[in-house]
């Protein structure tokens, strides 16, 4: 009964966006038809609109400078391999015509999605436990009209209520009891959307509402064979050229860590991955040497006085870790993934915040979905954070995730702005 209750969460943005992206391809070849070189550059209007499907984020649909971002980083893809391969003249300036049509439709589609008319209204049955979640869900595709229980009035009142507040979408936060489930079956008669709350938080948040999670979600954390497999190929080519590259600059970095703080250039440090499996995570050396002689175990702060000038551009520009591209290539860590953590953080971390183990279902990574949407973890309430984005990510895994945060991960590289 429940699985023909609750309406599956599809959000067509991504569809409109890459459909939008297209006809603005399509647009801008046919102005420039009439050019010998036209034919040849038929290639970009799929090229343009794979490329800006890969880097968008539902969350930021309706966020114009959003769409700017992906419109300049397509444009910039295409346009490098374009130099490489041939310098047609035609080609850029067609490249051009398609940022400027494209931009154009996002425009016009973030302008009609986000109209009055056009705008999801919600409902929420629940009660003030979760109004401190409410501040997440604003967005300009929806808007709260209520939120309150369903006690004290039969679901032919509740429904007449939600019509007349001209209700799309209910979300519900309460677990199903007879009458609950009488007022949403009316609700779906009168074709309202029923959607969990926590699913529509996870939707519009990217992280799992860790205070609602319970044991029998355990098994939503449980990576396929085929996800297993696709990852363990994609780690074993990344971690081979992840290692040409450490060749390359190995002999730079080394030299400047010796002349700023002498030696030794590489640093091992006990972490906990998969499962709890214990391996020694290698990187080049930030801090200066006895950094924690008292034997005390410290978070590493924005700030931290115990970073070398050269570690701190090192950590800044993440070439610190570069050097566990062996760790990926061993089968030790990910590309991708959770970070790994001390197993005395790990111990400590698991005492005070709930479910804290549930990230070590994943394979830990050089990058993750938490890496990406939280600067650093310095205290506990830090750590729950970034917990629910590591379970968010182990939830949903997917080859689109994975590309979303390898973009964001270069760039944070290429703007020094990593810790």
């Amino acid at each position: 009964m429940r699985s023909n209750l609750i309406t599956p969460l599809y959000d067509p943005s991504r569809l409109i966006f890459f459909l939008a992206d297209c006809a603005a391809a399509c647009a801008a070849l046919a102005v420039t038809f009439n050019n010998p070189s036209s034919a040849r550059a038929v290639w970009i209007i799929p090229v343009w609109a794979i490329i800006a499907a890969t880097f968008f984020d539902p969350r930021r649909a309706t966020q114009l400078r959003h769409s700017l971002n992906i419109t300049c980083l397509t444009a910039s893809v295409i346009t490098a391999f374009t130099l490489v391969v041939t310098l047609d003249i035609f080609i850029l300036y067609f490249i051009t015509a398609c940022a400027l049509a494209s931009f154009s439709a996002r425009w016009l589609c973030i302008s009609i999605l986000t109209a009055q008319p056009f705008r999801r209204k919600l409902y929420i049955i629940g009660d003030a436990t979760i109004s401190q979640a409410l501040s997440t869900l604003r967005s300009k595709s929806h808007t709260i009209v209520g939120v309150g229980a369903v006690g004290g009035v039969t679901a032919d009142q509740f429904v007449a209520r939600l019509k007349s507040l001209g209700v799309t979408d209910v979300l519900f936060h309460h677990a199903l009891d007879d009458h609950l489930l009488r007022v949403l079956l009316e609700c779906r008669q009168h074709q309202i959307r029923i959607i969990p709350f926590t699913v529509f938080y996870e939707h519009l948040t990217g992280r799992v509402m860790l205070d609602h999670l319970d044991a029998n979600g355990v098994d939503l954390f449980l990576e396929s064979k085929w996800m297993r497999s696709y990852a363990r190929a994609l780690d074993i080519v990344g971690g081979g050229v992840g290692l040409i590259f450490l060749a390359a600059i190995f002999p730079a970095v080394a030299a400047a860590i010796w002349l700023d703080s002498g030696l030794p250039i590489l640093y091992q440090q006990t972490r906990l991955g998969r499962d709890g499996r214990v391996f020694k995570l290698i990187k080049f050396r930030t801090m200066y040497q006895d950094a924690e002689q008292d034997g005390q175990v410290r978070w590493a702060d924005l700030n931290d006085p115990r970073v070398t000038r050269v570690g701190r551009f090192l950590r800044r520009t993440r070439l610190d870790e570069v050097p566990q591209f062996w760790n990926v290539l061993i089968d030790e860590m990910s590309l991708i993934g959770p970070r790994p953590e001390r197993p005395e953080i790990i111990s400590m971390l698991e005492s005070r915040i709930p479910f804290y183990r549930f990230r070590l279902v994943a394979k830990s990574g050089l990058t993750g979905w938490a890496q990406i949407n939280y600067p650093y973890a310095a205290t506990v309430d830090d750590s729950a954070t970034k917990l629910e984005y590591d379970l968010f990510y182990v939830k949903h895994r997917s080859l689109w995730l994975d590309m979303l945060i390898a973009w964001h991960t270069l760039k944070t590289i290429i703007q020094m702005s990593g810790m």
